[in-house]
């Protein structure tokens, strides 16, 4: 296949820098992506799924509660004053007079273990459950055919639970990428909504790694759309060369296709010009 060099250039140079923040952003979210989907999913890839991402996950989380327990007792404690922002205080000194009042000060004397179990019990269950089954997706990586004899795609996003596949909505059955955009992080987001009226820290997090499972396929597919119409668009810059750079026809008969800049006025010098604007991407093999 030949690749169009003027469409790369102009075009595609102009992504560079979106693709490089997109993509970093598609790693980043993976993270909170990972907490939700070992739940949801199986048979997963061996670069789509990490047992490493999964274990720092796991250690970062669990000790969140305990680094910052008291500080969430006193916004708790503040909360329940009927007073709804710090800067209802006068005062620092007011504020932390409250705090002391309420034994959330900070040390072991004041911290409540009563509210730690009440309020993190379902983190820690939740954590339990995940690694659980972290433990389970890397076992079925373990189990499946080898990505270097070609049995399957290391970056396999796994099976979808058949729930959401069996969903139909105005009786019609729903894509895959309804399904990955919508329908799993929606699940999520309405169970962190229900823990979070239960007054439950676990809530949050599910929230918000719901939001972040629904932004990483979405740029995902957004990535995958932009592939495609770049694929297509360099192809129509090669197949509208003549007419478009050549012929120097007006768009609406190019298919949209323009080529910017200033042409040789020779239409066989433009020719000779347009010949190099292509290049063979094919690989030989001895």
């Amino acid at each position: 296949m030949k690749k169009n060099l003027y469409f790369r250039s102009v075009y595609k140079s102009s992504q560079a820098l979106e693709e490089a923040v997109l993509g970093s952003t598609l790693r980043l979210l993976s993270f909170p992506r990972t907490l939700l989907e070992v739940f949801i999913r199986k048979n997963m890839g061996e670069r789509f799924f990490s047992i490493g991402t999964a274990t720092l996950l796991l250690i970062v989380l669990a000790a969140f509660p305990i680094v910052f327990g008291p500080q969430l007792q006193a916004l708790s404690a503040l909360s329940d004053t009927g007073r709804n922002s710090l800067g209802d205080y006068n005062s620092m000194r007011e504020m932390n007079a409250v705090m002391e009042a309420r034994n959330f000060g900070g040390s072991s004397r004041g911290f409540d273990w009563g509210y730690f179990f009440l309020h993190h019990f379902t983190w820690y269950l939740f954590l339990g459950a995940f690694y659980y089954f972290a433990l389970e997706r890397y076992k079925e990586i373990k189990r499946l055919p080898s990505v270097f004899d070609f049995g399957r795609s290391s970056v396999d996003p796994g099976e979808i639970h058949p729930r959401f596949q069996d969903f139909k909505w105005k009786n019609q059955s729903v894509d895959i990428r309804m399904i990955e955009t919508v329908l799993e992080p929606l699940f999520f987001f309405v169970i962190g909504v229900i823990l979070i009226i239960l007054k439950q820290m676990l809530g949050y997090l599910i929230v918000l790694s719901s939001i972040g499972y629904w932004m990483n396929y979405r740029i995902a597919y957004f990535q995958g759309d932009q592939f495609i119409m770049d694929t297509i668009d360099e192809m129509l810059f090669s197949q509208e060369k003549a007419n478009a750079f050549i012929a120097d026809k007006d768009p609406k008969e190019t298919n949209g296709v323009r080529y910017y800049g200033r042409k040789p006025a020779d239409p066989d010098t433009r020719r000779k010009v347009a010949d190099m604007f292509e290049e063979d991407d094919s690989i030989e093999v001895d």
